[in-house]
Order: C-alpha cells, then structure tokens, then sequence
C-alpha cells in the first residue's frame, strides 16, 4: 500500500444529503472539503438513507437548524464586537458617515476577531460595502503615513526614502534660492533623484513642505492708481503683433480707467507721433460729449510716440494733461498692459491671421466683446461699457441673486430624489 497516499475522508449522510441540495454551503470551507467531492455530490444529488429519517424535508429542517445556530452566534460575537467599538446606543444608522477615528476602531475590531466571525459576514451584518472597508483599511492601516496612497496600491509612487530625499532638498536651507522645477533638475543632475517637476510641485503641496525663506524686504502690495469718475484718468499704449508670415503690426489702445473702457484704438503697420495724436483726438470726441470731465489725465510710457511735438500740441491747447508713468508718479501703466496681455494670450494667438485687414477685424471684435459682453471681477460683474455709460445694474445682481437661491433649493430636491446606482437613500431604495 502507497504509504504516501492521502488518508481516505469520510463525511456524515445527513451533510452530504445537504450540500448536494445547496444548503449550508459555508461547511465546505469550514471542512475544506475537497472541490471536486462536492461536485460529485451535487451530480448524485439526495440520496435516501436506510434506518434513518432522510427525507427531503428532513434534511432541510435540518440545515435551517443549522443555519440559525450559525446566525445566533453570529448575532452573539456581532454584539460583542459593537460593544467593543464604543457605546451600542450611540451607532449610528449608516455606518458610512462614521469620522476617522471610528473608522480606526472599528477596522481594529474587526481585524481582531476575524478568526470569530470573518470579516466578510461582519461587514454583511453591519451593512458595510467591501470596497469601503478595505478603503479605510488602506488609507488608516498604512504605515507610511506621508503617502496619499498605499504604494502597493500605486507602486509607481515614489519610495518612503525617495520622498525622505525630495523633503530634505525642499527645506534645506542651502538651496532656498532654487526654484523647485531648478532643485528637481539639479537632483537629476547629482544623481540623488530622479523624478519630474510636476512631482516635486504635488509632493510639496500635499505634504506642505515649506521653502526655508525669510523675507527681509516687506511685501508693496500697493494698490494702482484709481480714477473716481470716467473720463478722468486714461491709459495709453502699443504692442507688437507678429504675424506667422514674420510681418510686424502695432496695436495702439487708449482705456479708462475708472471703467476698462476701451476709448479708442488703432492698427497700423508703424508708430508714429502724429498716428498717437489722431487715436488722442479721436477718443476726446468721446470726452466732448461729457458733461463733467473735459480734459482727461492722459498716463504714458516714456516711448517716442507719446512724447513728441505732436502730443505737445495737444496738451499745450488744454486738450489733455499728461503723466508720464514711473517718471511723474511710481504707478506703472499696467491697466492697459493688462489688457494687451488679455488680448493676445485669450484670444489673438488662437487665431490664424495672415493681413492687416485680418488683425484688425480680430481687434475689433475682441474689444467689442471686452466692452460690451464681458463681465469683469473689478467691476463687481459690469461690462466696462455700463459703468463708462454709467448705467446702474444693481437691480440685474439683486434678480441674479434670487435665482441662485432658487436654484440651489432645486438642485438640491434633485438630487435628493437621483439615485446613482450605488447609494442607498434614507429609505433604504
């Protein structure tokens, strides 16, 4: 005889009788019994035993005797674990709003008397999704507590050393003059660590890593210079414009500033003085219709074409006052600067321009938007053209108002009512 071979396994009838209907299918771990034996079973199905009660019925009082035997000491091990956890009163219904260090204790407990009652039929009983628990256990459980996400869940995150490494360069103090996307490429270059920019950003933002700095010179966050009506303070420049045929155009723009009101502009394929003159006269047709301010303050760089004999005549006929930014008062010119960069980066660089003609359709178009269509954060939401025009839209944000609180009610019965698939509402649907 094989001394070798496996000892030869016999069961009572009554349990083969009732695994081979499909019930109490928990004993076949339990017993670990063999895979293919109770394929067997199932294929012979019931059998009848001689000298004994095996009817059908019989076996199936049987096995719910069982199964309420099971269920009771479940019941029993389920309470002391409740018990364990904290107050019994104090549960609450859903167990998935429990805080951080309910989730703590509870994933304790429950690893604990795993060998008890298995996790599984612990969550079951509690009305835990799997998925959740093993979340918390991941996010609670992890040793590395820097990580955001377990690495054996990520493993193309960096390595508990690797982010040793990337914190010590961060905070030190000898390379507080690097920029992080420099410190990520000298690291490289040192063969210290080797991972993108992108990664050193997130690793310091997330883990708050601060730079060791110390700021000797005050901040100046000076507010710019501010007009208290239109027409009173106006903004002039120009800015090239490089077509991808290499050609060169100047857009000049004259803005207020107590509105952002584009006054007057023009395209043109070279700067002048007397190109500066014609935009300055052109927009005073628009002051000639004012009542209260006549001669607007007219701030300019100090380039060519807004200091020549040209804009001399117009200031010495009283039709302007001019300063001259940086030179006459410390404000810059970069109200209009502003709006040059919003012009080319939103808008001119997404289009395909060829001509003169082109550019200036383009510029027109944008400045009519920007005057008429969109709303500005400064502005407390105006266009430029109704404060230039000094039109009250007080009543427009008060309606606004309303109608965000009125969606918001209904957004919420909304989605009170929607049902994702996955949630479970209040009455349990």
């Amino acid at each position: 005889m094989d001394e070798n071979r496996a000892a030869y396994r016999t069961y009572d009838s009554n349990l083969k009788n009732m695994l081979a209907v499909g019930r109490h299918s928990g004993l076949v771990r339990e017993l670990k019994i063999p895979k293919s034996t109770l394929s067997y079973w199932r294929r012979k199905g019931h059998v009848e035993i001689i000298g004994g009660d095996s009817t059908l019925e019989f076996v199936n009082l049987k096995a719910d005797i069982l199964d309420l035997k099971r269920l009771i000491e479940n019941q029993k091990i389920m309470i002391d674990i409740l018990k364990e956890i904290g107050e019994f009163a104090k549960i609450p219904v859903t167990l998935n709003r429990l805080s951080r260090k309910e989730k703590e204790r509870l994933v304790e407990v429950l690893e604990r008397n795993s060998e008890k009652l298995p996790i599984s039929e612990s969550l079951s009983l509690l009305g835990i999704l799997k998925s959740s628990y093993y979340r918390w256990k991941i996010n609670i459980k992890c040793e590395r507590k820097e990580q955001e996400i377990c690495p054996r869940v990520n493993s193309r995150k960096l390595t508990h050393s690797e982010i040793n490494i990337m914190k010590e360069f961060v905070e030190s103090s000898e390379y507080s003059h690097f920029s992080l996307t420099s410190l990520c490429m000298f690291a490289q270059r040192k063969g210290f660590l080797y991972s993108a920019p992108a990664t050193w950003q997130r690793y310091s933002r997330v883990l708050k890593w601060g730079r060791k700095r110390s700021r000797i010179y005050p901040k100046t966050n000076r507010i710019g210079v501010r007009a208290k009506a239109p027409n009173e303070i106006w903004h002039i420049d120009v800015t090239r414009m490089k077509l991808p045929n290499n050609e060169k155009y100047y857009i000049q723009t004259i803005i207020d500033n107590y509105s952002r009101y584009v006054v007057a502009w023009n395209v043109s394929d070279k700067m002048t003085g007397i190109k500066t003159s014609g935009l300055i006269q052109e927009a005073l047709k628009v002051v000639s219709q004012d009542s209260t301010i006549k001669v607007p303050n007219l701030f300019v760089d100090g380039g060519f074409e807004n200091i020549n004999e040209h804009v001399e005549r117009l200031i010495n006929e009283g039709a302007i006052e001019r300063t001259i930014a940086q030179v006459d008062v410390s404000f810059s010119n970069s109200m209009v600067e502003a709006l040059f960069k919003s012009l080319k980066n939103n808008y001119l660089y997404q289009k395909r321009i060829n001509t003169m003609t082109e550019l200036t359709g383009h510029v027109r178009f944008y400045f009519q938007q920007h005057n008429e269509e969109i709303p500005h954060v400064s502005l407390s939401g105006a266009t430029p053209k109704e404060v230039y025009e000094g039109k009250c839209v007080k009543n427009l944000f008060v309606e606004i108002k309303k109608s965000m609180e009125q969606v918001r009610l209904e957004r919420v019965k909304t989605n009170r009512k929607a049902n994702c698939g996955t949630c479970i509402d209040s009455n349990g649907s």
